[in-house]
């Protein structure tokens, strides 16, 4: 799914000429006669201009749903068409099927398209827009990756020419957040940046759109208060330095006193905290933004135990692009897990095998005694795993796999033992003399030589503490 490519702005409107498209009525019962109609999207009307000024773009294979009826026409008499880019440069989308008759009619879009987007009301379709989302990837300091978590709606009435305009609106609001190195030294990198919102605020969700008003409504089983920003090549920052976060939100509001809670994990395992407090109630709407400068610093690292808890029966939990099937199943890779990044080293394969309720879990194949599996900890400056629990799924139960805490080398480690899945599924691992620069792994094997198992994985709890 892709959208405009925004760099560094948003607008509070955009306009659009509206176009044909694929689909095509029942001609034995429609009027009129299918003819081509065309799209012209520009940006127009700007009220905010905050990120830089640049302007919005399409790209290839971009695509409107677009929802058509006579002027005054009852709802059963809408009819929905995919609008798709023509000429991403000029903002200009076709089709050359659209059945309309002389008389004027009424046109309500919506970007992306979305075959679920029927009807013009939101009560009366299935269609569901992401507006924000709990996971997000942002590579580099592009904002590129906003576009997609931003839907665009915009209605026009009383069309009857070939080109139709039609003004589009935002639904997002977006944050940006100026990271500053305050430490004295360079940051390798930044890893992930965590945003909680007071409690019962919706930061992300799946949302139905009316595209008649363009109002929102988050559909509460995907309802996230937190959003975490996944930064991909975001490159050393030196002492002084700055880097941006960006992150597309739904709209929403923050009471007098309250905070949002920022979170900055950095790609040597370091962590900073800042409570971004407001003295006055605040409302974030579509189409404005939260800017605000954290400060990575000594004052605001944090420095107290901290536990990655991963929950692998639950597909909330799995980043993008982890394998989630066999058909794409890996044998090596790493992956952001808690903001921290864990690598699979295995002789076959693994991949989130999603079974419903009980029966989901990571699974990794081929494990045999002398084709064990191991899965690297994150290396985090600072901090030593003194704490490691280890949950195999129900499934592993009677069979013998061995699961052991190691070096890189495959010793294990002083102040552990290995243990057994035969009649226990939950072990715990309580290392001594762990550091914050050595690798340490979980090495998952099998008692005996025989025919490979397949081992799931149910959860994994890694305790760090401060050195």
């Amino acid at each position: 799914m892709r959208h405009t490519n925004i760099i560094a702005v948003i607008a509070a409107s955009a306009a659009i000429a509206a176009a044909g498209c694929t689909h095509k009525y029942d001609e034995a019962t429609a009027t009129g006669r299918t003819r081509p109609i065309t799209i012209r999207a520009t940006q127009s009307g700007a009220t905010r201009t905050a990120f830089d000024g640049a302007v919005t773009t399409w790209v290839e294979n971009d695509a409107l749903s677009v929802i058509i009826a006579p002027e005054g026409a009852s709802e059963t008499e809408a009819k929905p068409y995919m609008f798709t880019v023509t000429d991403p440069e000029n903002g200009v989308f076709g089709n050359t099927a659209v059945l309309m008759s002389d008389a004027a009619y009424d046109f309500y879009a919506v970007y992306p398209y979305n075959p679920d987007k029927t009807t013009v009301r939101a009560d009366t379709d299935d269609a569901l827009f992401d507006v924000g989302a709990a996971r997000q990837r942002q590579h580099g300091a592009s904002a590129a990756h906003i576009a997609a978590l931003d839907p665009l709606t915009g209605h026009t009435a009383a069309a009857s020419s070939d080109e139709v305009s039609i003004p589009m609106h935002h639904t997002a609001t977006v944050i940006r957040l100026q990271l500053h190195n305050a430490t004295g030294d360079a940051i390798p990198g930044i890893t992930s940046v965590t945003i909680t919102a007071p409690e019962g605020r919706i930061l992300a969700a799946r949302h139905t759109i009316d595209l008649a008003d363009g109002t929102i409504t988050a559909d509460a089983r995907s309802a996230s208060s937190t959003i975490e920003v996944e930064a991909e090549a975001s490159g050393e920052i030196l002492a002084g330095g700055e880097f941006p976060i960006w992150a597309a939100a739904a709209p929403f509001t923050v009471g007098s006193g309250e905070s949002l809670g920022i979170v900055v994990t950095t790609s040597d395992g370091r962590r900073y905290r800042l409570d971004k407090r407001f003295d006055s109630a605040r409302e974030f709407r579509a189409a404005t933004i939260m800017s605000t400068q954290v400060e990575l610093s000594p004052a605001t690292e944090i420095r107290e135990p901290m536990t990655l808890a991963i929950d692998f029966t639950d597909a909330a939990c799995y980043p993008g692009g982890f394998p989630d099937d066999e058909a794409d199943a890996a044998t090596t890779d790493e992956y952001l897990f808690g903001g921290h990044t864990f690598r699979f080293l295995c002789t076959e394969e693994y991949y989130f095998h999603s079974g419903g309720p009980d029966k989901s879990y990571l699974t990794i194949t081929g494990i045999n005694k002398s084709t064990p599996a191991d899965i690297v900890l994150p290396v985090i400056k600072g901090y030593a795993p003194t704490r490691i629990g280890v949950t195999a799924h129900d499934t592993c139960m009677k069979r013998h796999y061995t699961i052991s805490v190691t070096d890189q080398d495959g010793n294990m480690l002083d102040g552990t033992t290995e243990k057994n899945t035969s009649s226990i599924i939950d072990h715990l691992f309580e290392p001594t003399g762990t550091d914050d620069c050595s690798e340490y792994r979980i090495h998952i094997g099998y008692i005996q030589e025989r025919s490979p198992y397949q081992f799931n994985l149910a959860a994994l709890t890694v305790t760090y503490t401060p050195l």
